[in-house]
Formats: structure tokens, C-alpha cells, sequence
């Protein structure tokens, strides 16, 4: 399975420089991958600055984890570590709840979660997530 991404037709730097040697490699190792580089070259230098470092990077931590046939029988690590991290951008970002929501959204975390649904549901009542 290929990435099926023109490299150089990416519109930022940072774009190219995660995903273009990522293209040969298989999808379970390539999301690894991707998550890797998104926390070392995009989360650790800029989430102080950018609350949307830690919603990026907990996304692709919930990527992995949701792909990993190991995250449930080791009780969800990769969700909740994804959790808290886009957790601790709620009040700066409206799309925060939204993806907190996901990160917990396997039945072992939905207690975790109830709070952050119910939050959610008082401003995008449309779209239930509970």
C-alpha cells in the first residue's frame, strides 16, 4: 500500500519533511512512524506556542492505537496518552473536545470521557457524541 501523496505537491516544509520517508513503508510501521516525527519535530518544539501540536500529535497517537492490535490488550496506552494531551488545549481549542472524545472512545475509557461528551454536546448539540 502506497501513501498515494505527491511529496513535493505538499504545501508545507514540515508536510514533506514527515511524510516523505514514510512512502515505502507498510501502514502499521508508517503510522508509528508518522507519530514519532509528529511528536519530536512538531509537538516537543512548538506545543508550548501551538495548542494545535498536541491535538496533531494526539491524533496520530490515536491513529496508532486504534490500528494496534496490542492497544486494548495493554488497556489503551497510546488513547491515554492521546487523551491528555489534546485534554490540555480544551479551553484554547474548539476542536479539542471533539478529539478527546475519540481518543477515549473505546468502552474501557468511557468514563473517562463522559464529562468532555456532555461539554461538547451544550455547543454542537447536532452531533451527538455521547
Amino acid at each position: 500500500m502506497q501513501l498515494n501523496v505527491q511529496v513535493q505537491t505538499l504545501p508545507y516544509q514540515i508536510e514533506r519533511k514527515l511524510v516523505a520517508p514514510l512512502d515505502p513503508v507498510p501502514p502499521p510501521q508508517r503510522l508509528t512512524a508518522y507519530a514519532d516525527a509528529l511528536g519530536a519535530q512538531v509537538y516537543e518544539p512548538c506545543a508550548a506556542t501551538d495548542e494545535n501540536a498536541g491535538i496533531f500529535y494526539g491524533s496520530s497517537l490515536r491513529a496508532v492505537g486504534y490500528y494496534s492490535s496490542d492497544e486494548p490488550r495493554a488497556d489503551f496506552p497510546l488513547l491515554r496518552l492521546a487523551g491528555p494531551l489534546q485534554l490540555a488545549v480544551l479551553a484554547a481549542s474548539p476542536g479539542a473536545p471533539h478529539c478527546v472524545i475519540h481518543a477515549y472512545g473505546q468502552p474501557a475509557l468511557a468514563a473517562w470521557v463522559l464529562p468532555v461528551a456532555d461539554a461538547f454536546a451544550a455547543v454542537a448539540a447536532g452531533v451527538p457524541h455521547r
